[in-house]
């Protein structure tokens, strides 16, 4: 997941946040991963990016240039295959973003409908655009149906323990 963010000095970076089976992790725990990347300390959870960049340029655009187009393993590991970016705080879909994984996704803040426009950007060499369309339909009936009845339960469980 992308994210901006301040570093230890202040200076603002662009992170890439990496969150592992969430398909089968609880909202609340992904939360706290979320949270955890955007407010630890960079060398604790993007310790590999800080290590790449105290290389030597040439080195660090070997080392992306390898992972990028030799080595699908690590490509997965240090890269990822699906990525996550949006600028909804800041009222704006960013639609047309560079794709370095296989597919991303970005939203739109939530209109005054309760809609939020997605948009779904795939590599056409690695997912077909019926399968991706298909992807989206499968993700809005998961997000009116099991997401909602989660957010229901967490609200339900705080509204007893206040």
């Amino acid at each position: 997941i992308s994210i901006h963010r301040n570093d230890d000095e202040g200076n603002p970076r662009l992170i890439w946040a990496k969150i592992c089976n969430a398909e089968t992790t609880g909202l609340q725990v992904l939360q706290g991963q979320l949270n955890d990347a955007v407010t630890k300390p960079l060398r604790e959870i993007y310790r590999d990016g800080c290590i790449l960049e105290r290389s030597p340029k040439f080195l660090r655009r070997l080392c992306w240039w390898w992972a990028m187009n030799c080595a699908g393993r690590k490509h997965c590991k240090h890269i990822g295959t699906f990525s996550i970016s949006s600028l909804a705080s800041q009222n704006c879909l960013n639609a047309y973003h560079p794709l370095i994984t296989t597919s991303s996704l970005a939203y739109a803040p939530v209109n005054e409908n309760g809609v939020s426009p997605i948009a779904l950007i795939c590599d056409h060499r690695t997912l077909d655009g019926m399968l991706a369309a298909q992807a989206l339909h499968s993700l809005e009936s998961k997000l009116q149906n099991e997401i909602i009845t989660e957010l229901e339960s967490i609200s339900s469980l705080r509204s007893n323990v206040a």
